[in-house]
């Protein structure tokens, strides 16, 4: 399994169209994970309806993550 990270998602960007060019497919935004740490990294998850995976591991609690919000 590969992964996608892309800068452009801290600025509102979409992963999909890249995602897609790396796996060669199409690839819906319904589909994809977002493993983050920060409520920067949940919010554009959610913005783009992905499933969010949260881990404590930075700065942020858990508190912080479960209330990112778009």
């Amino acid at each position: 399994m590969g992964g996608i990270t892309s800068a452009g998602s801290a600025l509102g960007l979409s992963p999909g169209p890249r995602a897609s060019a790396h796996l060669g497919r199409s690839v819906a935004h319904e589909t994809l994970v977002v493993v983050g740490d920060t409520p920067m990294d949940i919010a554009c998850a959610r913005a783009v309806g992905a499933t969010a995976v949260a881990v404590t591991t930075g700065r942020f609690s858990a508190d912080a993550l479960a209330d990112a919000d778009v």
